[in-house]
This record gives C-alpha cells, sequence and structure tokens, in this order.
C-alpha cells in the first residue's frame, strides 16, 4: 500500500527549516527581588553570547516595576487585591495570586523591612535572596500587614 503525501506550499518548506531564533544565543533576566523572569534577550549575531553575558550583568539591578510604585499606591492595590480575593474565596487565579505576592513583597521593600543594596552595587545584587512570600503566607498575612503599612504610612506622613 502507497500513501501519497501532499504537495507543500514553498511557505511550509521554509518553516521546516530550523529557526533563525533557535540558533542564536538567548538570556533571561530576573528580577533580583521577586525571582520573576522579566524579560528575555536574544543576540542577532552569531557571536552575541559575550554580549548578551556582559549585558545581563550591567542589568542586574532590573526590578519588577511594581518595585517602583509609591507606598500610597501600593497599599490601595493590596487592599483592592485582599478584597477581590476574599470575595471569590480566595480561589484566585496564578495571576491574581502572583500580583498579590508582588505587592506583599513591595511593601515590605518600601519600608525597608527588607534589606536592599544600594542600586550602584551590582555585585552585591546578584547574592540577593528572591523575597516573593507563599501563597498561603500572603493569605495569612496580607489583611494585618495592610493594617500595620497604613499605620506606618499615616505616621510617617505626618513627620
Amino acid at each position: 500500500m502507497t500513501t501519497t503525501i501532499p504537495a507543500q506550499s514553498a511557505q511550509a518548506t521554509k518553516s521546516d527549516k530550523p529557526s533563525r531564533e533557535a540558533a542564536l544565543a538567548s538570556n533571561i533576566i530576573y528580577c533580583p527581588r521577586s525571582g520573576i523572569a522579566l524579560a528575555k534577550v536574544v543576540a542577532l549575531c552569531s557571536h552575541g553570547w559575550p554580549v548578551i553575558n556582559t549585558l545581563s550583568s550591567s542589568i542586574d539591578g532590573l526590578v519588577h516595576p511594581v518595585y517602583a510604585m509609591p507606598l500610597e499606591k501600593l497599599i490601595v492595590k493590596l487592599r483592592n487585591e485582599l478584597q477581590a480575593a476574599d470575595s471569590i474565596a480566595w480561589c484566585s487565579v496564578d495571576s491574581d495570586q502572583l500580583e498579590l505576592r508582588l505587592s506583599i513583597s513591595a511593601i515590605m521593600y518600601s519600608i525597608d523591612a527588607i534589606w536592599q543594596p544600594h542600586a550602584t552595587a551590582l555585585h552585591l545584587w546578584k547574592n540577593l535572596t528572591p523575597s516573593l512570600p507563599s501563597w498561603e503566607v500572603a493569605v495569612a498575612t496580607g489583611g494585618r500587614l495592610l493594617k500595620l503599612v497604613s499605620w506606618y504610612h499615616y505616621a510617617t506622613s505626618k513627620r
């Protein structure tokens, strides 16, 4: 028994070739505070790996954008996330869980409860341990942290 294979178009033949991107060097940049992947850098030249390593080491201090938010916005964000999670009996989807965990971590950094090196001390950023709390810790402590940080913000903004 013989089988016939339908003729492939020119486009299909081009896609059968190994993609150029697969052969290029790439590197994933992680947030040193949360451990979350922020970006994937792909070199467009054949000898790009040294360039990527140099680039990666020069931006090790790159953090998730939530860490740049002011404390008052983080408080509102955490309050909204806790109310939303409570309204659905804490059965949140993964992305919502991650946002809540990121908010808690960002608040802890914002009130200097977690040590962080100076922005110019790039060699210290490599040694940071990510501080993203687990979902269980976020659920158990989120409400108390919100009360504490709201008081802290009120007390320190009156100085």
